[in-house]
């Protein structure tokens, strides 16, 4: 379908596509697609729809597109999907929404996008995906979000980035995803956020990312993941988490950063890690920590802090370790808990202090060690 005006499909009752071979819209103004019924684009080869004009469909149904190849929607305009049912894209293909305006998927039951190739969301607007139920983006292929506005996904459910390939979220502007539910991301690739605003995870449920590859996180604005469970970052590669504002990671359950690579936490900002539970940072390689404000990670559980490189904490402000478990740092390389003048470092602990380390190194600071357990620094150079 070829047309050089607008393209609408209105209906009080369901809109339905059905093609055996591969479907095509193509539009030089607007495409529109509005049913106070489900709308259904199911095809055994390839949807797509090209349109110089915005590409909006509206619905009280459930929307549904079902290919056996690429699903591709492509817009010099808006992209707008708004149902009151389930949103549902299935393809055997690869999935892509590229727009030169703004893409919004509302739903008031489940957002899913299931591809056995790349999924790509390429705006340059905002991107939101706002659902009151679970939002799930499964795919054998890379996942990419570019946006040059805020990205945004809010979900009354859980938040499910699945990726045999890459997980790459690039905004010029806030990426949010809040949670009523679980958040996790999971990919046999890299995981990259990087935001010229702010990054907020937010989630009542577990906030978990996994990676085989490299756990990137670069903002301009505060770094921010919340969960009323526990947050896990797992990563074969470096974890990195680098922002112009605070890093704050805030969790009723575990906090654990366990890498393969290097740990790298560099805050212009304050570093807060507060947890009801155990905090662990684990890597093979170094651990460095580097704060323009103070550094705090407080504990309800234990600290342990296992480096087979060196472990740096670096702060212009005070460093505070306050736990009511046992608090471990263990590096097989030097430590040095950097801290200028007369801004004071405490590490308070109701269980067992143990420090070992090949070299440790204290800043100009008070430096106040109380334990209600046992003392133990083990250190081929203490200064």
């Amino acid at each position: 379908m070829d047309l050089l005006g607008d393209v609408t499909m209105d209906s009080l009752g369901a809109v339905t596509i059905d093609s055996l071979g591969s479907k095509t819209i193509d539009s030089l103004g607007s495409m529109i697609t509005d049913s106070l019924g489900s709308v259904t684009n199911d095809s055994l080869g390839a949807v797509t729809m090209d349109s110089l004009g915005a590409v909006t469909i509206d619905s009280l149904g459930a929307v549904t597109m079902d290919s056996l190849g690429a699903v591709t929607i492509d817009s010099l305009g808006a992209v707008t999907i708004d149902s009151l049912g389930a949103v549902t894209i299935d393809s055997l293909g690869a999935v892509t929404i590229d727009s030169l305006g703004a893409v919004t998927m509302d739903s008031l039951g489940a957002f899913t996008i299931d591809s056995l190739g790349a999924v790509t969301i390429d705006s340059l607007g905002a991107v939101t995906m706002d659902s009151l139920g679970a939002v799930t983006i499964d795919s054998l292929g890379a996942v990419t979000m570019d946006s040059l506005g805020a990205v945004t996904i809010d979900s009354l459910g859980a938040v499910t980035i699945d990726s045999l390939g890459a997980v790459t979220i690039d905004s010029l502007g806030a990426v949010t995803i809040d949670s009523l539910g679980a958040v996790t991301i999971d990919s046999l690739g890299a995981v990259t956020i990087d935001s010229l605003g702010a990054v907020t995870m937010d989630s009542l449920g577990a906030v978990t990312i996994d990676s085989l590859g490299a756990v990137t996180m670069d903002s301009l604005g505060a770094v921010t993941i919340d969960s009323l469970g526990a947050v896990t970052i797992d990563s074969l590669g470096a974890v990195t988490m680098d922002s112009l504002g605070a890093v704050t990671i805030d969790s009723l359950g575990a906090v654990t950063i366990d890498s393969l690579g290097t740990v790298t936490i560099d805050s212009l900002g304050s570093m807060v890690t507060d947890s009801l539970g155990a905090v662990t940072m684990d890597s093979l390689g170094a651990v460095t920590i580097d704060s323009l404000g103070s550094m705090m990670t407080d504990s309800l559980g234990t600290v342990t802090i296992d480096s087979l490189g060196s472990m740096m904490i670096d702060s212009l402000g005070s460093v505070t370790i306050d736990s009511l478990g046992a608090v471990t740092m263990d590096s097989l390389g030097s430590m040095m808990i950097d801290s200028p003048g007369l801004v004071p470092v405490t590490i308070d602990s109701l269980g067992s202090i143990i420090i070992d380390s090949s070299g440790l190194s204290c800043g100009l600071g008070a430096v106040t060690i109380d334990s209600l357990g046992s003392i133990i620094i083990d250190s081929s150079g203490l200064s």
